[in-house]
């Protein structure tokens, strides 16, 4: 029976960066979470969402589970080997990603600092 990954273990690496621990990255093994990364150099920074794809018939994965990634304000969706080595050493919680989202990204940014967002 090839079951589904459970969401705690899918999202572990992501809660343990906001715990404030640094578990190690892997360029070819992407994280489901919230992160943030920029498009182009010196450009802002737009939300990140990596998650996990799975078909799943009967409690039984029909087909291998699939990562994806969003990216920016468009959701453009993309390959997670696009997304992944640009944004895994930059988690944000839910709620920065949902800000990220903003049209105006810089006053998301004032807003998310000010309120201890984790955004450096």
């Amino acid at each position: 029976m090839r079951t589904p990954t459970t969401d705690a273990d899918l999202y572990a690496f992501h809660a343990a960066c906001l715990r404030g621990e640094h578990p190690p990255v892997f360029e070819d093994e992407p994280q489901c979470g919230f992160y943030r990364m920029r498009m182009i150099k010196g450009g802002p920074w737009v939300p990140v969402k990596i998650w996990c794809l799975a078909n799943v018939e009967d409690g039984e994965l029909t087909e291998d589970e699939i990562m994806l990634a969003v990216v920016g304000r468009d959701q453009d969706t993309l390959h997670w080997r696009r997304a992944w080595p640009r944004c895994a050493n930059k988690p944000i919680t839910e709620d920065a990603y949902l800000l990220l989202g903003f049209d105006r990204p810089h006053k998301a940014l004032c807003c998310l600092q000010d309120a201890g967002h984790g955004l450096r």
